[in-house]
């Protein structure tokens, strides 16, 4: 799952980059602007930030104070990425439910964008929510391997006092 993720979020940079260049070649040479690459790279923009995040999380690159968790014992290092999991996994939850509120409205309402391509604003806002679902399934990965680390560490524990 995260490898199509990372997939897509390249897939959508270099879009991004390639409309914007047509953009400036169409400006510099042709003196003419393609008038929509605006509205489409904000939206690529906002793309690859909300399907990032589920990735950065996975590859332990997001909300890490490095110089504090490497100097905790390990179980302390599991204890408070645990923790961080479950805090993260409430507020992604609540910010889930509120997105898919605001995808519904857009949709209800038949919100669109008030550009030459009067975008559905429900389309754009769809990878908002999308972003967070998978958050939240990564954040659910790292918190049952977190109790399973913990679960194990603490029978290792209790064998060793038994031996001694």
């Amino acid at each position: 799952m995260i490898f199509v993720q990372k997939w897509i979020c390249e897939l959508l940079v270099v879009t991004m980059a390639l409309l914007i260049t047509a953009e400036v070649i169409s400006r510099e040479i042709f003196g003419h602007s393609l008038q929509v690459t605006h509205e489409i790279a904000g939206y690529l923009l906002v793309a690859v930030a909300f399907l990032s995040i589920g990735i950065s999380l996975n590859d332990k690159a997001l909300f890490r104070v490095e110089f504090l968790f490497g100097r905790l014992p390990r179980r302390g290092q599991v204890i408070l990425q645990l923790i961080f999991d479950l805090l993260a996994l409430g507020f992604s939850l609540l910010l889930e439910y509120q997105l898919i509120q605001l995808v519904a409205s857009s949709y209800s309402r038949g919100f669109k964008e008030a550009t030459i391509l009067a975008t559905p604003l429900y389309l754009p806002q769809l990878v908002m929510p999308l972003g967070v679902g998978l958050m939240i399934v990564v954040l659910s990965a790292q918190i049952l391997a977190g109790v399973g680390l913990l679960v194990k560490n603490g029978e290792v524990e209790e064998t060793r006092e038994e031996s001694q």
